[in-house]
């Protein structure tokens, strides 16, 4: 779940999402845009979410993470439950 990681988890936006199939594993990229304490939408932030974990904002996604996760063969759809 993606949701803990957030400060207003239902305010989240998501956009740029794609899916990814490595063999039986499956991972989620995209960007996050959600508001902060003082109600304000703090910009879109990269996001994985995949076996190795989740992952939210520069702090986490790294470029290395980017290569190795966000890689494989691509989805038209992403699954359902992958946000919640």
């Amino acid at each position: 779940m993606i949701g803990p990681k957030l400060r207003d988890p239902s305010t989240a936006q998501f956009t740029e999402l794609t899916a990814y199939r490595t063999g039986e594993k499956l991972t989620l990229c995209g960007q996050i845009n959600a508001k902060n304490a003082f109600g304000a939408y703090v910009g879109a932030a990269p996001f994985i979410i995949s076996d190795d974990g989740i992952f939210v904002g520069a702090e986490e996604v790294t470029a290395d993470q980017v290569a190795n996760l966000c890689t494989g063969t691509r989805r038209a759809s992403v699954p359902e439950g992958m946000l919640n």
